[in-house]
């Protein structure tokens, strides 16, 4: 007998709210028979942009170090001040 054919595809990642390290995307362009010069500009596309998230992840987590070393800034100063008298 003949086998029948089933058209879906069944994912086996949770989805979940974010953005992922990795994008699978291009692979399964290959997988459809995009040709392959359009696979190698997804491909430097996607390496442009993976490197600007980079850099607005190392741009973040500096911000976000300088906003906790001002807080610790200020507790150390309103602990300073409680301990000596100001003049």
């Amino acid at each position: 007998g003949e086998e029948e054919v089933v058209d879906e595809v069944t994912f086996l990642y949770k989805l979940c709210h974010g953005s992922s390290p990795r994008s699978y995307g291009i692979n399964v362009a290959r997988l459809a028979g995009l040709p392959a010069y359009v696979l190698a500009l997804a491909q430097a596309q996607s390496k442009r942009f993976e490197h600007s998230m980079q850099l607005q992840q190392t741009s973040a987590d500096e911000a976000e170090d300088l906003q906790l070393h001002k807080r610790r800034v200020c507790v150390v100063f309103d602990r300073l001040t409680s301990i000596i008298p100001m003049i």
